[in-house]
C-alpha cells in the first residue's frame, strides 16, 4: 500500500522522508511530495487558496502513478474537499481527522497554533466540521512555521506551557497540535503535563492523518461520490492537468 504526504506550498525542507520515515511499517510505503507553485508556507485564508490548484496537481498526479492515498501536509486541509472531486482514492486533511478524533475522545478539545493570525481560521474550520461547541479554546506559540522544526526541544515547551493554559482555564481534555511543522513534539508534551497530573490526549495531526489513510485503505473506503461528486470539468488554460480527467 501507498500514501502520499502532500505538502501545499514551496518549501521541500517543511517535511522531508526522513522525517516521515518512522510512519512506514509492514506493506505501508510512503513518500512525501510538494507543490511546484504556491506559497512557501501557509498561515492565512489568501495562502490557503493560492496553495489549492498545485495541492490539485499533486493530487491527480497521486492517483495516477497508483498511489492508494494521499494525506495533506498542512492543517489547513487546503485542497482537501477539493481533490476528492477529482480523485477516487482517499484524500485526508488532517485538520479535519485530528478534530473528529479529538470530538470521539473527550468532550472538549483545543488547538495550540504556530501563530494567533490562524486562531480565527481554526475556529472557522470547526464550524465548517460541525464540531464548534467540541472546541473550547485556541491559542498560539508564536512560533514561525519555518522554525518549528529547527528546535523541537523549544517549540515542544512553549506547546506545553500554552496546552497547561487550555487545560486548567479552558477545560481542554484534548489538545491538537495547530500546525503540521510541530511533528515531533508528542511524546514531549504528554510526558511533562502527565508529571503535573494533567491527564490529557495529546494529538500530532500528521501521523494520525496518515494512520487513518491506512485505515481507509485497509477498509476499502474512500469519500462518498454523492458528496464529492465528479467535477464536470472544461478547459483551463494553465491548468492542463485538469484537463481530460474523465
Amino acid at each position: 500500500m501507498r500514501i502520499r504526504i502532500i505538502f501545499p506550498g514551496l518549501n521541500a525542507n517543511f517535511h522531508t522522508k526522513q522525517d516521515i520515515k518512522f510512519l512506514e511499517h509492514d506493506d505501508i510505503h510512503i513518500d512525501i511530495v510538494h507543490s511546484d507553485v504556491g506559497p512557501d508556507s501557509i498561515s492565512s485564508r489568501a495562502e490557503e487558496v493560492l496553495a489549492i490548484p498545485g495541492t490539485l496537481q499533486k493530487i491527480v498526479a497521486a492517483e495516477k502513478a497508483g498511489i492508494d492515498a494521499v494525506v495533506i501536509d498542512c492543517m489547513g486541509d487546503p485542497g482537501v474537499a477539493q481533490g476528492r472531486e477529482l480523485v477516487s482514492i482517499p484524500v485526508v486533511g488532517p485538520s479535519q481527522t485530528a478534530m473528529s478524533v479529538a470530538a470521539t475522545l473527550g468532550d472538549r478539545f483545543a488547538v495550540i497554533t504556530m501563530a494567533e493570525a490562524v486562531n480565527p481560521l481554526v475556529r472557522q474550520q470547526a464550524r465548517a466540521y460541525f464540531l464548534e461547541e467540541k472546541l473550547c479554546a485556541t491559542l498560539s506559540v508564536e512560533i514561525p512555521p519555518k522554525e518549528l522544526k529547527c528546535n523541537l526541544e523549544l517549540t515542544a515547551d512553549a506547546i506545553y506551557h500554552q496546552a497547561k493554559v487550555a487545560i486548567k482555564n479552558y477545560g481542554a481534555d484534548t489538545i491538537i497540535f495547530g500546525c503540521c511543522g510541530m511533528l515531533g513534539c508528542q511524546e514531549n508534551v504528554k510526558a511533562r503535563l502527565l508529571k503535573e497530573g494533567l491527564n490529557v490526549q495529546i494529538i500530532d495531526p500528521l501521523p494520525l492523518a496518515v494512520y487513518f489513510a491506512e485505515m481507509l485503505i485497509r477498509s476499502h473506503l474512500s469519500q462518498s461520490k454523492k458528496a464529492y461528486g465528479h467535477t464536470s470539468l472544461k478547459s483551463y488554460p494553465g491548468l492542463e492537468f485538469l484537463n481530460n480527467l474523465d
